[in-house]
């Protein structure tokens, strides 16, 4: 196989790994509920934590009120706070959710649905005023509706980067533009969710398992690591 194309990529992941709901809580989620706001407040809460911690830090914020942007709108933050507590950086993530529930209220009568509408570009620009809502947090909801972008996070970022699919050098954006440039057929919410996967079992950022890897040998960080060893 040639790493030339992200779709290729896609293809031997797709037969090597094997992907469950259950480890990504923002798809799962969505898939269950089919609401972008309460995917929305997984992603936020998901930030540099587990999946585990943010399915734990979820639940307890359902138990304090529903998760929706009239009702934690009129939530104090120390209340959130305390409720995601079991996913760290409560107080940071907690300002984020009140945040973007009052945008939604006060700027779009507590219809999320009409903050997501318009370009990429526009609902990036309207949900990122919001302090602690980045461009991964808005692709990923925008993924899950099936709008044509690849959210990368930092397993996905790591994986490019070695694969020779990203440049070594730049910011979310230009991995992102890079990648979607080599996804021509398959569907990026496939990618995101295989590439996330890989990085986290295989291609670790500490003790990546290269002799597992299905793609070592075309991947140019295992090549670097073989001429190193000379």
């Amino acid at each position: 196989m040639s790493v030339g194309r992200l779709d290729d990529v896609v293809r031997v992941l797709e037969r090597e790994l094997r992907l469950v709901d259950e480890e990504f809580v923002a798809r799962m989620v969505y898939m269950r509920t089919r609401d972008p706001f309460k995917a929305l407040v997984a992603t936020i809460i998901s930030q540099n934590t587990t999946e585990a911690s943010t399915a734990r830090a979820l639940r307890r914020l359902s138990e304090l009120c529903e998760i929706s942007p009239e009702a934690l709108a009129r939530v104090p933050v120390e209340a959130i706070a305390e409720a995601i507590r079991p996913a760290g950086l409560q107080e940071a993530k907690a300002r984020a959710i009140r945040g973007v529930a009052e945008l939604v209220v006060k700027e779009y009568g507590g219809d999320f649905f009409r903050a997501l509408e318009g370009t990429v570009e526009e609902v990036r620009e309207r949900l990122m005023r919001v302090s602690g809502i980045g461009y991964k947090t808005v692709d990923v909801v925008l993924m899950n509706l099936g709008r044509p972008v690849l959210a990368v996070d930092t397993h996905i970022a790591r994986v490019a980067r070695r694969l020779g699919l990203a440049p070594a050098s730049g910011g979310y954006l230009a991995v992102q533009r890079a990648l979607q440039a080599e996804l021509e057929r398959e569907d990026p919410l496939k990618a995101h969710l295989l590439l996330i996967k890989f990085g986290r079992t295989i291609c670790r950022a500490r003790r990546p398992r290269c002799g597992e890897c299905p793609l070592r040998g075309e991947c140019k960080y295992y090549a670097s690591q073989l001429a190193k060893a000379d």
